[in-house]
C-alpha cells in the first residue's frame, strides 16, 4: 500500500498553492484520524504586488553590476504564478464537534512578473516549503434524502528561494530573492454519496499576500490579492478505508490535484 500510494502521488504531482479542499462534506467518524497524500498543479492568476515608486529588487546584469528589477512607480502590479506540490495532510475528528487538518508539504513555484516590454520568469532552486492548518465543521451530514453541507477556515503558507530568473529572450541569471505565499481561505462543500462514490463541490473564498524579498539587498515589495474559485471533486471508495480523490477548480485559481486518503 506504501508503495502505491507514493506511487500515486508523484504521478499526479509532476502533472497538475492555493490550498485544494481535497475532501467531500460527509464529517470524518468521531475519535478517528484520516492521512491523505496529494498531489497537485495550480496556476494563480491576478497576484499582486504593490510598487512603493523605489523598491529596490536587484538582479545582475551582464558584465557585472545590477538594475533595479521594476521600474519607478506606485501602483499595484499583477503578475501570475504556477507550481506544483506534494502533500501530508492529516485529518483529526477528536469528538462530535470540529475536525482538524494539519498538513505539510514540498513544491515548486515559477513567477511570471511584466517589467515594460518583457516578462520576467523567476523559478525557485531548492524545493520550496509548505504548511498549514485548518478547521471544519460539518452543518448537516448526509442522508437518503439530503447532501452534506459543511464549511471550514485555513491557513496555508509557502515559502520559495528564487534561484534564477529569465527576462524576456535574454539569458537566465542567477538571483538570491525569497517568494512568500500566505493564504486565508474560507470554503462551502456540499457532498452526496452513491454507494463508494461521493461527489461534491463548492466555493472557495481566498485571500492570498504576496511577498517577495531581495536577500542581498534587504528590500521587498508584497501585496494582497482577494479571489473566488468554485471546485467540485469525487471521491473513490476503494477498499474499507482507502480512498481516491480527484479535484479541480478555476476561476481565480486553476488548480487540479489528486491524491490517496487512509483511515485509522
Amino acid at each position: 500500500m506504501s508503495a502505491f500510494l507514493a506511487g500515486t502521488t508523484l504521478l499526479f504531482a509532476g502533472v497538475a498553492r492555493s490550498s485544494e479542499v481535497a475532501r467531500p462534506a460527509s464529517a470524518l467518524e468521531s475519535g478517528k484520524i484520516a492521512v491523505s497524500l496529494v498531489g497537485g498543479r495550480t496556476v494563480e492568476e491576478d497576484l499582486r504586488f504593490h510598487l512603493g515608486g523605489a523598491d529596490l529588487i536587484r538582479v545582475p546584469v551582464q558584465g557585472g553590476g545590477s538594475s533595479q528589477f521594476f521600474a519607478d512607480s506606485n501602483a499595484d502590479l499583477e503578475f501570475e504564478g504556477e507550481g506544483n506540490n506534494a502533500i501530508l495532510r492529516i485529518a483529526w475528528r477528536p469528538g462530535d464537534g470540529l475536525h482538524y487538518i494539519f498538513k505539510a508539504g514540498t513544491g515548486d513555484f515559477e513567477l511570471r512578473i511584466p517589467s515594460g516590454p518583457a516578462t520576467n520568469e523567476i523559478v525557485n532552486g531548492p524545493p520550496g516549503r509548505i504548511w498549514g492548518a485548518e478547521v471544519g465543521w460539518t452543518l448537516m451530514p448526509d442522508s437518503p434524502v439530503t447532501p452534506a453541507l459543511a464549511v471550514s477556515l485555513g491557513y496555508t503558507r509557502a515559502d520559495y528561494s528564487m534561484a534564477r530568473l529569465k527576462s524576456g529572450s535574454a539569458e537566465p541569471v542567477p538571483v538570491n530573492q525569497r517568494f512568500s505565499l500566505e493564504e486565508w481561505q474560507g470554503a462551502v462543500c456540499v457532498s452526496n454519496r452513491w454507494g463508494r462514490v461521493e461527489p461534491y463541490g463548492g466555493l472557495r473564498m481566498m485571500r492570498h499576500r504576496s511577498t517577495l524579498k531581495d536577500l542581498d539587498a534587504a528590500e521587498s515589495v508584497s501585496g494582497v490579492r482577494v479571489g473566488l474559485a468554485p471546485y467540485g471533486g469525487v471521491k473513490f471508495e476503494i477498499f474499507s478505508r482507502e480512498a481516491l480523490v480527484l479535484e479541480v477548480s478555476g476561476l481565480d485559481e486553476t488548480a487540479v490535484t489528486a491524491g490517496i486518503a487512509v483511515g485509522f
